[in-house]
Protein backbone atom coordinates (compact mmCIF):
# COMPACT_ATOMS: atom_id res chain seq x y z
CA UNK A 1 0.00 0.00 0.00
CA UNK A 2 1.24 3.45 -0.33
CA UNK A 3 -0.32 6.34 1.44
CA UNK A 4 0.38 9.90 1.62
CA UNK A 5 0.09 12.99 -0.11
CA UNK A 6 -0.57 13.77 -4.09
CA UNK A 7 2.95 12.48 -4.80
CA UNK A 8 1.53 9.12 -4.00
CA UNK A 9 -1.80 10.16 -5.52
CA UNK A 10 0.12 11.03 -8.94
CA UNK A 11 2.76 8.21 -8.76
CA UNK A 12 1.22 5.28 -11.52
CA UNK A 13 1.77 2.33 -9.38
CA UNK A 14 0.95 0.08 -12.57
CA UNK A 15 2.93 1.70 -14.76
CA UNK A 16 6.13 2.28 -12.56
CA UNK A 17 6.11 -1.46 -10.64
CA UNK A 18 4.09 -3.46 -12.82
CA UNK A 19 2.35 -6.69 -11.17
CA UNK A 20 3.03 -5.62 -7.62
CA UNK A 21 0.13 -5.49 -6.56
CA UNK A 22 -0.21 -2.13 -4.61
CA UNK A 23 -3.03 -0.09 -3.46
CA UNK A 24 -2.78 3.62 -3.74
CA UNK A 25 -4.19 5.72 -1.19
CA UNK A 26 -2.49 9.61 -1.50
CA UNK A 27 -4.84 12.05 -1.57
CA UNK A 28 -3.92 15.58 -2.51
CA UNK A 29 -2.80 18.23 0.08
CA UNK A 30 -2.73 15.89 2.93
CA UNK A 31 -1.21 16.34 5.80
CA UNK A 32 0.06 13.81 8.24
CA UNK A 33 -2.42 14.81 10.30
CA UNK A 34 -4.76 13.97 7.41
CA UNK A 35 -3.45 10.36 7.57
CA UNK A 36 -4.21 10.26 10.51
CA UNK A 37 -7.67 11.33 10.90
CA UNK A 38 -8.56 9.01 7.93
CA UNK A 39 -6.10 5.88 8.62
CA UNK A 40 -9.54 3.59 9.03
CA UNK A 41 -10.33 4.08 5.69
CA UNK A 42 -7.26 5.05 3.58
CA UNK A 43 -5.14 2.22 5.09
CA UNK A 44 -6.31 -0.03 8.27
CA UNK A 45 -9.37 -1.48 6.29
CA UNK A 46 -7.10 -2.88 4.02
CA UNK A 47 -4.82 -4.62 6.65
CA UNK A 48 -1.95 -4.36 4.67
CA UNK A 49 1.35 -6.05 5.35
CA UNK A 50 3.87 -3.18 4.14
CA UNK A 51 3.13 0.58 3.53
CA UNK A 52 5.14 3.24 1.85
CA UNK A 53 4.60 6.12 3.38
CA UNK A 54 5.33 9.81 1.45
CA UNK A 55 3.62 12.89 3.61
CA UNK A 56 5.13 15.81 5.73
CA UNK A 57 5.64 18.63 2.81
CA UNK A 58 2.57 19.73 2.90
CA UNK A 59 2.69 20.18 6.68
CA UNK A 60 6.12 22.38 6.38
CA UNK A 61 4.57 24.82 3.36
CA UNK A 62 1.42 25.38 5.89
CA UNK A 63 3.43 26.27 8.69
CA UNK A 64 4.14 23.14 11.10
CA UNK A 65 7.34 23.30 12.56
CA UNK A 66 9.61 20.45 12.09
CA UNK A 67 8.74 19.06 15.94
CA UNK A 68 5.34 19.19 15.06
CA UNK A 69 5.55 17.12 11.70
CA UNK A 70 7.57 14.73 13.92
CA UNK A 71 5.28 14.44 16.27
CA UNK A 72 2.24 13.88 14.03
CA UNK A 73 4.12 11.20 12.19
CA UNK A 74 4.49 9.58 15.40
CA UNK A 75 1.07 9.70 16.18
CA UNK A 76 0.55 7.57 13.20
CA UNK A 77 3.27 5.03 13.56
CA UNK A 78 1.48 4.61 17.18
CA UNK A 79 -1.98 4.25 15.71
CA UNK A 80 -0.65 2.14 12.19
CA UNK A 81 1.19 -0.15 14.89
CA UNK A 82 -2.09 -0.87 17.28
CA UNK A 83 -3.98 -1.86 14.91
CA UNK A 84 -1.41 -3.72 12.39
CA UNK A 85 1.60 -4.78 14.65
CA UNK A 86 3.00 -6.84 12.20
CA UNK A 87 3.55 -4.39 9.14
CA UNK A 88 6.12 -2.68 7.79
CA UNK A 89 6.44 0.87 7.31
CA UNK A 90 8.76 2.19 4.12
CA UNK A 91 8.76 6.09 5.05
CA UNK A 92 10.01 8.22 2.29
CA UNK A 93 11.91 11.23 2.83
CA UNK A 94 10.43 14.52 2.54
CA UNK A 95 11.42 15.93 -0.95
CA UNK A 96 12.83 19.34 -1.87
CA UNK A 97 10.74 20.56 -4.38
CA UNK A 98 11.81 24.15 -6.32
CA UNK A 99 8.43 25.57 -5.61
CA UNK A 100 8.95 25.42 -2.09
CA UNK A 101 12.89 26.52 -2.27
CA UNK A 102 12.49 28.53 1.21
CA UNK A 103 11.32 25.52 2.96
CA UNK A 104 14.52 23.47 2.29
CA UNK A 105 16.20 23.90 6.04
CA UNK A 106 12.74 22.93 7.89
CA UNK A 107 12.49 19.60 5.18
CA UNK A 108 16.17 18.73 5.99
CA UNK A 109 15.31 19.32 9.58
CA UNK A 110 12.01 17.62 10.24
CA UNK A 111 13.68 14.59 7.53
CA UNK A 112 16.90 14.14 10.68
CA UNK A 113 13.73 14.04 13.28
CA UNK A 114 11.94 11.11 10.95
CA UNK A 115 14.79 9.37 10.76
CA UNK A 116 16.01 9.17 14.30
CA UNK A 117 12.54 8.40 14.92
CA UNK A 118 12.71 5.52 12.35
CA UNK A 119 15.61 3.75 13.66
CA UNK A 120 14.23 3.43 16.69
CA UNK A 121 11.48 0.88 15.35
CA UNK A 122 12.85 -2.45 13.13
CA UNK A 123 9.46 -2.18 11.39
CA UNK A 124 10.09 1.27 10.08
CA UNK A 125 12.85 1.93 7.26
CA UNK A 126 13.45 5.78 6.73
CA UNK A 127 15.14 5.99 2.88
CA UNK A 128 16.76 9.31 2.56
CA UNK A 129 16.68 8.89 -1.49
CA UNK A 130 13.51 9.98 -1.98
CA UNK A 131 15.36 13.18 -1.12
CA UNK A 132 18.63 12.70 -2.34
CA UNK A 133 18.08 11.58 -5.62
CA UNK A 134 16.19 15.34 -6.11
CA UNK A 135 19.51 16.87 -5.46
CA UNK A 136 22.44 17.67 -7.24
CA UNK A 137 26.30 17.13 -5.90
CA UNK A 138 26.34 20.49 -4.42
CA UNK A 139 22.73 20.07 -2.84
CA UNK A 140 20.78 22.08 -5.33
CA UNK A 141 17.23 21.10 -6.02
CA UNK A 142 17.03 19.27 -9.98
CA UNK A 143 14.45 21.41 -11.21
CA UNK A 144 14.40 18.74 -14.57
CA UNK A 145 12.92 16.56 -12.14
CA UNK A 146 9.78 18.40 -11.67
CA UNK A 147 6.91 19.49 -13.62
CA UNK A 148 5.67 22.95 -14.15
CA UNK A 149 4.11 23.62 -10.41
CA UNK A 150 7.69 22.86 -9.49
CA UNK A 151 6.60 21.10 -6.52
CA UNK A 152 5.33 17.34 -8.15
CA UNK A 153 7.76 15.19 -9.53
CA UNK A 154 7.46 14.40 -13.38
CA UNK A 155 8.24 11.00 -14.74
CA UNK A 156 11.88 11.26 -14.52
CA UNK A 157 11.38 11.95 -10.99
CA UNK A 158 8.94 8.98 -10.53
CA UNK A 159 11.67 6.84 -12.28
CA UNK A 160 14.61 7.26 -10.12
CA UNK A 161 11.85 7.78 -6.77
CA UNK A 162 11.19 3.63 -8.33
CA UNK A 163 14.18 2.37 -8.92
CA UNK A 164 15.17 3.11 -5.60
CA UNK A 165 11.91 1.70 -3.91
CA UNK A 166 11.83 -1.49 -5.58
CA UNK A 167 14.57 -3.53 -3.67
CA UNK A 168 12.36 -3.06 -0.59
CA UNK A 169 8.68 -3.46 -2.13
CA UNK A 170 9.37 -6.80 -4.32
CA UNK A 171 7.55 -9.71 -3.28
CA UNK A 172 8.87 -11.34 -0.32
CA UNK A 173 11.24 -8.59 0.64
Amino acid sequence: MFVGSSSIRLWNLPKYFGKLEAINRGFGGSQISDVCHFAEKVVLKYKPKKIVFFCGGNDIAYGKPPARVLGDFQAFTKLLFRELPHAELVVLAIKPAPGRQRFLGKVREANQLIRREAKKDKRVLFLDGAFDLLVNDKGEIREELYVEDRIHLNEQGYRLWTKMLLPYVKEGS
